[in-house]
């Protein structure tokens, strides 16, 4: 059974994978630019955390029903992420494949648009983008007579990918919310009887104080009346409550009543205590698999926006790879609005 938060990120096979290939192939070669963008790509991809250990919800895993709706459509969205980022991965190395390769700069650019239209019915099927753009964009990239102005043409086939990512990740953090709240009520479901005995318990503590405040000020009033705790129902033996003025021995045996009723409420609920503490770790748990889970999704999607820039930037001919990946001004202002921010 999968924990409830999704395992956003499967790219460790991709980046794995892609990585040995990467460090082999091109460890010492002249694709110093295009291979700073891969190399930057994978460490960036790499370093996001966006899954959590079947340890990690120990509690919460029994109340995850795989084949309901709510945890579907988390599954749904989390494949589709896996995709998305995988190819971002994925893409990231094949142009350095094509760039570092032997052919020709005219073979590097027919290559870059083949591999461009491997993509072609996942973005116009899945993300909507009109199949006659992408068909006009590939031939543009084909025109072209240098491999990184090609790179140039199909930004707009990036920027409508990020995009659509972009959404699917709303979409995302919106089913795993949707899915948090019927996992709460699950839970609540279960422990309903110790919810109830809980608060009963609670309110009876509240009573039973409140009658103590009633003796409390009893004693300090020169004419007492009782006729409060009378009508309170907190006394179990009412004939303990005189009809008349009361005597501190009166009052006393009242209090010692009210003190062996807080006795026994503190005993049952030390053996619930348990039970409860059970319940509230298991809502903490829920609680913070939730929330790293929504707020490792916001990360993913900056980290896309970085991406597409970083691509835009080096295909636009910035000469210092080391700002393609700079968190610029939009980026952090994306940053600090998060979670609400989108592109």
């Amino acid at each position: 059974m999968k924990p409830i938060v999704p395992i956003l990120l499967a790219v460790d096979m991709a980046v794995t994978a892609g990585c040995a290939s990467y460090k082999k192939n091109f460890k010492n070669k002249t694709v110093v630019n295009i291979g700073y963008f891969a190399d930057s790509t994978i460490t960036m991809l790499s370093n996001l955390d966006l899954s959590m250990s079947r340890e990690e919800t120990l509690l919460v895993r029994r109340f995850i029903d795989e084949s309901a709706p709510e945890e579907q459509m988390v599954m749904q969205f989390d494949d589709q992420l896996k995709v998305d980022i995988g190819n971002m991965v994925r893409y990231s190395i094949e142009i350095v494949n094509i760039a570092d390769s032997d052919l020709t700069e005219t073979n590097k650019i027919y290559r870059y648009a083949d591999y461009l239209v491997t993509f072609r019915d996942g973005l116009i099927e899945k993300h909507g983008v009109n199949f006659t753009l992408f068909d006009d964009t590939i031939e543009e990239v084909m025109a072209q007579t240098e491999f990184l102005e090609a790179l140039r043409k199909a930004q707009p086939l990036l920027n409508a990918a990020v995009m659509a990512a972009a959404l699917d990740v709303d979409e995302l953090i919106n089913a795993v919310e949707i899915l948090s709240r019927k996992v709460d009520q699950r839970i609540d479901v279960e422990y309903a009887d110790i919810i109830r005995y809980r608060a009963k318990l609670e309110r009876e503590k509240f009573d039973v104080l409140t009658a103590f405040e009633i003796i409390y000020d009893a004693y300090r009033l020169d004419e007492p009346n009782l006729d409060a705790l009378r009508d309170s129902g907190v006394i179990w033996t009412p004939e303990i409550i005189p009809e008349g003025r009361p005597t501190r021995d009166d009052l006393s045996n009242i209090g010692e009543h009210l003190h062996a009723r807080l006795q026994a409420l503190d005993i049952v609920q030390n053996e619930m205590r348990p039970n409860w503490e059970d319940y509230m770790a298991t809502h903490r748990e829920l609680d913070a698999v939730a929330d790293q889970t929504i707020q490792s999704a916001h990360k993913a999607r900056i980290l896309m926006l970085t991406w597409v820039r970083a691509h835009q930037k080096m295909s636009s001919g910035t000469t210092d790879p080391a700002k393609w990946f700079d968190v610029g001004e939009v980026t952090k202002s994306l940053v600090k609005s998060a979670p609400g921010a989108l592109l």
